[in-house]
């Protein structure tokens, strides 16, 4: 019976740090981490910009050190890159110039 406990303990730890991974070995992200990547920048580019008309999103990515990053365009003009936490809330905004 001990030694059954000891070998389940290891097993569960595994399965529970490989399940908590969002992101797939190539660093795509699945549909809804997508949507609620895209859902996130909208909402933040929309509540602290005015005029904004449209947005535009391009699929997120990883950057080298694992930050994610999202690149769009505003009312088809202004481009830029938006960085996002962990739990994709906006973490910064930088526009492109051209």
């Amino acid at each position: 019976m001990k030694v059954l406990k000891i070998s389940i303990i290891p097993l569960l730890f595994v399965i529970i740090l490989l399940g908590g991974c969002q992101v797939n070995q190539n660093g795509e992200f699945n549909e809804e981490n997508i949507r609620e990547i895209h859902e996130s920048v909208k909402d933040y580019l929309s509540s602290e910009y005015d005029d904004v008309k449209s947005i535009e999103l391009e699929n997120p990515y990883r950057g080298e050190m694992g930050s994610i990053f999202v690149d769009g365009t505003i009312n088809g003009e202004r481009n830029f890159s938006a960085t996002l936490n962990e739990d994709y809330s906006v973490s910064s905004v930088a526009f492109i110039s051209d």
